[in-house]
């Protein structure tokens, strides 16, 4: 098993993470959020256009995980001043989780970046997901539900890792 990374960047690479964030979501989420919001948030977010405008307007950083020259999972990040971030996304293929791919990428992200604190929102529902940010060391910091347009709300966690 080889793991490589990847900063994502031009139309190529941007394409292929819109594919496995599309694979994961639809597998993933529709038990927690319904199919009708699942492709609501893929438009929203994971489009090549929405994507690429993450890239290059508001300057979030994705970096790619490949497993064995497969793309495996994403993260992102954006600076919001200071020594603070934003973690957006973490996403491994469902069919290879907990084989330490999302660990990896945080210490990958972490391990280039100097940083106090580094903010997340988690859906309060995904339980793997907060179990992980746990694991790695963040923190429940409140409860927020937020409107995102379309009769959708995305009921979160706000989690904080500091140094």
């Amino acid at each position: 098993m080889k793991l490589t990374f990847k900063e994502i960047n031009n139309d190529e690479d941007i394409k292929a993470l819109s594919v496995i964030a599309a694979k994961i979501w639809r597998e993933y989420y529709p038990p927690i959020i319904g199919a009708d919001q699942v492709e609501y948030m893929l438009d929203l977010m994971y489009s090549f256009k929405s994507l690429k405008k993450q890239i290059r307007e508001d300057k979030n950083i994705f970096t790619a995980a490949y497993l064995d020259g497969r793309m495996a999972g994403f993260i992102s990040i954006s600076h919001k001043g200071d020594k603070n971030y934003f973690l957006h996304k973490l996403y491994i293929d469902n069919g290879i989780q907990k084989k330490g791919i999302g660990k990896a990428l945080l210490n990958k992200v972490f391990s280039k970046i100097d940083y106090e604190t580094i903010r997340l929102t988690v859906n309060r529902q995904n339980i793997n997901a907060v179990n992980f940010y746990f694991k790695n060391g963040f923190k429940i910091e409140r409860v927020m539900d937020m409107d995102i347009g379309g009769g959708y709300v995305m009921n979160d966690f706000v989690m904080v890792f500091s140094k």
